[in-house]
């Protein structure tokens, strides 16, 4: 299989004619209500309080969470169950702050890249909204937001809702910074794989073309990131049966790899196991020579 890179009424009193209110029904009747007042204010109080500790804990902890790669997944791992107990309080007391949103989204993200997706569709959700309510619905933050949800909800096969939020990210990101900016090709790469997944090779293919010349032209035709974009639109034509063509374009990725990266890099490597998977395919077919040496 080839690899693709990629948060009661108030009292009332009795005005019947039948109740005669003399002065001690009247003043037990005051003394409740402001017994009521200062039970309530006392909530408010105890609310706030509540409210203000839980924003300086997420604000902790939102320091002590990582960006999100593979080196510090064990220090990620550890803060989980940390996160997921202020997501509640975050929703109980309605919190809304952009390091809380931070926090919801790098720890959704985490949980994300470990398949995790039951307990990471709650926090890119919340995370989410977060950021929708924080910057409004055409920021930069929104998009990458709905990127990554997007991405999740293409691995759970919900791949109707993920068009639909990698469409909205690819307009958001087209708005702010133009069609021929490199977080544009993201989002292309990213929504060419989601079509790509319900067969619908043609369109999918129109989009990585478009993201491989993005990136050519953001960073000229030897950088590793054109290498990546060569990969996917190999791996494409050989889940369409175009293999001579995937071949070719796999020769290229895989040279750039090498000379910038070198032979032993992950990426180098997952462009040489995609040739070979293609070689494999062609030699069973038509007996050509697999030779490809790094």
């Amino acid at each position: 299989m080839s690899d693709q890179f990629t948060l009661d009424e108030p009292n009332r009193r009795n005005n019947s004619p039948d109740v005669a209110l003399g002065l001690d029904s009247i003043y037990r009747f005051s003394l409740a209500s402001t017994t009521q007042r200062k039970e309530e204010n006392f909530s408010d109080t105890w609310q706030a309080d509540n409210k203000k500790r839980a924003e300086l804990a997420i604000s902790a902890l939102n320091r002590r969470f990582p960006l999100v790669n593979h080196t510090n997944w064990e220090q990620c791992a550890s803060l989980i169950p940390q996160v997921q107990a202020l997501s509640k309080t975050i929703n109980e007391y309605e919190i809304v702050s952009s390091e809380a949103a931070r926090l919801l989204h790098q720890a959704g993200y985490y949980l994300l890249e470990c398949a995790e997706f039951n307990e990471a569709e709650p926090l890119l959700l919340d995370a989410l909204r977060l950021y929708e309510t924080i910057y409004g619905n055409d920021h930069t933050r929104v998009a990458i937001a709905l990127s990554n949800l997007a991405t999740l909800f293409k691995d759970t096969n919900r791949v109707v809702e993920a068009e639909r939020l990698l469409r909205r990210a690819l307009s958001i990101d087209e708005r702010l910074f133009g069609k021929d900016d490199p977080a544009v090709a993201v989002d292309l790469n990213n929504l060419a794989t989601v079509l790509q997944a319900a067969n619908r090779f043609a369109e999918a293919e129109l989009l990585l073309r478009r993201a491989l010349l993005i990136d050519e032209l953001n960073y000229g035709n030897d950088h590793p990131r054109v290498a990546m974009g060569l990969n996917n639109l190999a791996t494409l034509l050989m889940e369409n049966g175009r293999l001579i063509e995937a071949q070719q374009i796999l020769q290229q990725g895989i040279a750039i790899f090498q000379n910038e990266l070198g032979c032993d890099h992950p990426y180098t490597l997952i462009a040489y196991e995609n040739y070979e998977a293609v070689m494999q395919v062609i030699n069973d077919n038509e007996g050509m020579d697999t030779g490809l040496l790094l």
